[in-house]
């Protein structure tokens, strides 16, 4: 009886004052380096680009509080803020679309982990504001049933948005055909891990998100399309194996 008890007890990991911790720790050992990357890309930003080298934009926190992420400015001024497919961007600058490849406008962000705002291992943040009409949220919840809906807001009520996560290294957003089948794939990876994260399955996504980067994988990441079985933390350390959400997934953008 103890056991069934304890099995129903949610998932405390994702929202641990431990995993908070272990977030400081890591961003303090990468600052310096970071600090360092990131005085070279803002120079090169400022004098092939000659723009503003930083872009704040109000996103989805912990609990969907708004916040403002920090990253490196790679689209034109002006350009619609609209959820991205991955690849080459017809508004990217002449930077842009290589510091998007290897995620290196994403460096900045560093600073949101330090103030508590997102976390290294979670689901990406969502805009708050879009040009397609509806907030990226509210895609989110169309593409999910009504039990997977409240999954999703407990799941946000309960974690921090991450820099990276298994989904982001394992299904590029190339991989798509469609924003909608991309956001609800999220919507379901961060279900999933609300309920299955753990210390050492973050710890294989960040070896893997190292990977990943020195590799320069980047857009060319290879993979299957959205027709996969997805768990967060599967036992195969190097395949996404995905679980039932799909099959609502598939059911809900048909």
């Amino acid at each position: 009886m103890r056991k069934s008890q304890e099995s129903e007890q949610p998932n405390r990991w994702p929202g641990s004052k431990r995993k908070r911790f272990m977030d400081i720790v890591l961003a303090s050992i990468l600052l310096p380096d970071v600090l360092a990357a990131s005085g070279v890309i803002a120079t090169a930003i400022r004098v092939i680009d000659k723009m503003d080298p930083y872009f704040e934009q109000p996103r989805n926190g912990r609990d969907m509080k708004p916040f403002l992420i920090q990253k490196f400015q790679t689209m034109k001024p002006g350009s619609p803020q609209i959820t991205s497919l991955g690849g080459n961007h017809p508004q990217a600058t002449r930077l842009g679309n290589f510091l998007r490849k290897y995620h290196l406008d994403e460096l900045p962000q560093i600073f949101n982990i330090l103030a508590g705002d997102m976390s290294f291992v979670g689901e990406r943040a969502e805009m708050t504001e879009s040009d397609e009409g509806k907030s990226e949220l509210e895609i989110t919840l169309a593409q999910l049933t009504e039990k997977q809906q409240e999954e999703y807001r407990r799941a946000r009520a309960n974690s921090r948005p991450g820099l990276t996560g298994s989904l982001q290294i394992h299904m590029h957003t190339s991989k798509f055909n469609e924003p909608e089948e991309l956001l609800g794939a999220r919507g379901l990876s961060t279900i999933e891990y609300a309920q299955n994260g753990t210390f050492f399955g973050d710890v294989r996504v960040l070896a893997q998100t190292a990977r990943y980067v020195v590799a320069k994988a980047g857009a060319e990441l290879s993979g299957p399309k959205v027709d996969y079985e997805y768990s967060e933390y599967s036992a195969q350390p190097d395949i996404v194996q995905l679980t039932a959400p799909q099959v609502a997934l598939n059911e809900a953008v048909s």
